[in-house]
């Protein structure tokens, strides 16, 4: 991977068990859909979970993403 790894990149490295992948995803998309939910949700808590949710199914179905940015 180069010094900025796209986002594909990054998903085929935590396709194959790279925690460090991951962790550069949640830096670079956390805070947006942090953002985001709290727009759409009032309960911080609720927030919190479908964040974690997202991260743990990105780390799970890492090896079925099929190129692109994972953003939405």
């Amino acid at each position: 991977m180069g010094a900025d790894p796209s986002d594909g990149e990054l998903l085929r490295a935590v396709a194959t068990g790279d925690a460090q992948a991951l962790a550069a995803l949640y830096d670079r998309h956390a805070g947006w859909l942090h953002a985001r939910l709290t727009r759409r949700c009032q309960d911080p808590e609720t927030v919190r979970e479908v964040l974690q949710d997202t991260f743990v199914t990105a780390w799970r179905t890492a090896g079925a993403h099929r190129g692109g940015e994972a953003g939405g």
